[in-house]
C-alpha cells in the first residue's frame, strides 16, 4: 500500500512540477499523514517513522534556504513524503539516485550552453524515476 501510495503521489507531483514549477503541498501532507498512520497501526513504530519524515523534511528545508531556492519547499516535502513510506535506507539511496539522475541531465545542458546557472529544473520527476528505480526496481 505505501509503494502505491507514494507512487500515485509522485507521480501527480512529477505533473505538478513540469506544469507549473510548483507542488501542491496539502497534496503531499495528506500522503504523509496516511503514510505514517499506516506505519504507526501496522509496525507499532509510529515515532521512527516520524522522525524519519521530519528530519527529511527539516534537512531540505535548510537547504531550500541555503541554496537560494534552488531546492524547493515542494522538494522538502516531497522527500519526507518518501521518507514515512520508505524509511531511513532507501530514502536515502533515493535521494542519491535523485540528484545522480538530476546531474545526468544538468551536465550536458550546461556543457552544450543550452541552459545556465541560473536554470529551474523541476526535481519531483526525477524523484519518481528514482523512485522506479528504487522501490520498484
Amino acid at each position: 500500500m505505501s509503494k502505491v501510495l507514494l507512487l500515485v503521489g509522485l507521480g501527480v507531483s512529477s505533473i505538478q512540477d513540469l506544469r507549473w514549477k510548483k507542488v501542491w503541498l496539502p497534496q503531499l501532507w495528506g500522503i504523509t499523514a496516511i503514510l505514517l498512520l499506516k506505519n504507526f497501526l501496522v509496525s507499532g513504530n509510529g515515532l521512527s517513522w516520524f522522525l524519519c519524515a521530519l528530519a527529511f523534511i527539516c534537512f531540505f528545508l535548510v537547504a531550500h534556504r541555503v541554496s537560494g531556492g534552488q531546492i524547493g519547499v515542494g522538494d522538502a516535502f516531497l522527500f519526507g513524503m518518501t521518507g514515512a513510506g520508505l524509511g531511513w535506507k532507501a530514502n536515502c539511496l533515493l535521494i542519491y539516485v535523485t540528484f545522480l539522475l538530476a546531474f545526468g541531465v544538468a551536465l550536458p545542458l550546461a556543457v552544450l550552453r543550452k541552459r545556465g546557472r541560473k536554470y529551474e529544473m523541476p526535481l519531483a520527476p526525477f524523484v519518481f524515476v528514482a523512485f522506479l528505480l528504487v522501490a520498484l526496481g
